[in-house]
């Protein structure tokens, strides 16, 4: 078994706005991963698609993309999701994990029960408002026709924390996180919500 564990050494994926999570997720060993890949048969996992026609701009972008990311945060769902990387060289790892958020509760588990922490700290809140407000702000922010945001590099950064984009989509009935990609130039990291619900209980915390 430990002859077969397989890690990404450095994850720079979404620095902030899920990176722990998805550190922790793709860090897990391959076979984690390619089981992750057979679970849920019953999963509607129909291929998402953010679209790209952009709608809003401007403070309204910035203003909207917050208040559904904050939403997000303080909302009650479970969500069942797969998360990606694919680099430029071709390779990829995958995994799957169930969030359950009922605030101030909130537990992140691959489908094997394994419990990687949670989602995000009052700092790493504040390090993402940072990233798109004020005259020098790293990203600019615009809404797409499809309700997703898009934040997109100003000037180029090394290792800018959030890619050269990254588009965010929420779902509309929960405010759970539905679409999570980062374009880098080393490759990509996706996280696409496969199921969700609105209902949590306790017996979702054990």
């Amino acid at each position: 078994m430990e002859g077969r564990r397989q890690t990404l050494a450095t994850v720079g994926v979404m620095a902030v706005a899920f990176a722990t999570v998805l550190a922790a997720l793709l860090v897990l060993n391959r076979d984690d991963a390619t089981n992750a890949t057979a679970a849920s048969p019953n999963s509607t996992a129909a291929l998402f698609d953010p679209g790209d026609e952009v709608t809003i701009r401007g403070s309204a972008a910035v203003d909207g993309f917050l208040a559904d990311y904050e939403r997000s945060l303080d909302s009650t769902f479970r969500i069942l999701a797969d998360i990606s990387r694919e680099v430029d060289t071709g390779a990829s790892i995958s995994n799957r994990f169930e969030l359950v958020q009922r605030p101030p509760r909130q537990v992140v588990r691959t489908i094997t029960g394994t419990e990687v922490g949670a989602l995000l700290s009052d700092q790493e809140r504040a390090e993402l408002t940072a990233l798109v407000t004020g005259a020098d702000s790293t990203y600019t922010v615009v809404g797409t026709a499809a309700g997703c945001w898009q934040l997109v590099l100003r000037e180029f950064i090394p290792a800018a924390p959030l890619g050269t984009i990254t588009e965010y989509c929420f779902d509309e009935a929960t405010g759970a996180p539905m679409y999570i990609h980062t374009s880098r130039a080393e490759g990509t990291d996706t996280m696409v919500t496969i199921e969700v619900t609105g209902e949590v209980t306790d017996t979702d915390f054990e």
